[in-house]
Parts: structure tokens; sequence; C-alpha cells
């Protein structure tokens, strides 16, 4: 309740609601006079979202990369639904989180997708994301049999990448 001398008052709603405003005016010659007035308070809508990979800087397969997702204004209301789209197959993640992390299980250029949702407004953003493979660095070549070959017989060789979690062709 505001009392005041005023013909103008200020008020903030801080949720989102219908609210019933009442002012009373008198001037002590009179009884009290009233007037009301319904207030609809709607959320601030998302207007932007921007998705942004934050790590590794060159992501390889089987590597965890991190996403964000930051929206406008900062102040939107809230709760903010984001469905996350990773293009490589995936089931799509839906959650109220604006960060989150992905696997990709294999080298490629994918199109990485999340929409940011609060009821009031709605916005997407794509990033391609490459996704590289994961290099041989090293190969060891071991004779596996006969212990001692002699002329004519078959020997086997056995070659041993490193790292083992190297992209297969």
């Amino acid at each position: 309740e505001v009392q005041t001398n005023s013909t103008t008052v200020t008020h903030a709603f801080a949720n989102v609601g219908n609210y019933s405003v009442v002012v009373t005016a008198t001037n002590g010659f009179g009884a009290p006079v009233n007037a009301s007035k319904t207030v609809v308070v709607s959320g601030r809508p998302i207007t932007d979202v921007i998705l942004t990979k934050s790590a590794p800087a060159a992501p390889q397969e089987d590597d965890l990369v991190s996403f964000a997702a930051t929206i406008s204004p900062a102040n939107a209301t809230q709760p903010v639904t984001y469905t996350w789209n990773f293009g490589d197959g995936s089931p799509v993640v839906v959650n109220n989180t604006s960060t989150i992390d992905h696997t990709f299980a294999d080298p490629g250029t994918y199109t990485v997708t999340v929409t940011a949702d609060n009821s009031f407004g709605s916005d997407s953003d794509n990033l391609v994301v490459v996704i590289g493979g994961r290099p041989i660095t090293a190969v060891i070549l071991t004779k596996t049999a006969p212990a001692t070959p002699l002329a004519n017989d078959l020997v086997s060789f056995e070659a041993t990448i490193s790292p083992a979690n190297a992209t297969q062709p």
C-alpha cells in the first residue's frame, strides 16, 4: 500500500501474473472514491541465443566437447528449457542447463543446434563442429612365428599401433 499526494505512482511487479491495482481518492469533504485496474504482467521473452564451443580447441573422436548457450536478454524470465541436437544421430537432449558436454564417436563435420525457450519467446543457433580423427603416432612390428624361420617357411608378423584408440580406417 502506498499513500501519496501525487497523482502518479510507479511499481515494478516481480513476478508474472494478474494483479488488481486499486486507487482510493479522498479529500476529506466526502466519501472516498475507488477505481481499480487489472494489470497483466507477462514474462520477459528470450530474443536471442548464441551457441559456443569452449573446449577442446581441436576436438578428436571420443573427446568430451563442451558447449554453452548464452541467452539475451540475460534477465529473460526463468525457467529456460534448452533443446540440444548434436547432429550425429544421438538422442536430442532437453534440459534446463545452459552448458553441456558431448562425445562424438566418429570424425566428421557436425551441425550442433540449441534452442532456448522460456514459454514467452525462443530462439535457436547452430554451430558447425569439426571432429578430427585420432592419428597414429607410433607402430611396433613384432615377428610372432616361427621362433626361428627356415627357408620357405611362412613367417607371421603383428603390427601394434599407438595410441590404441587411434582412428581405425
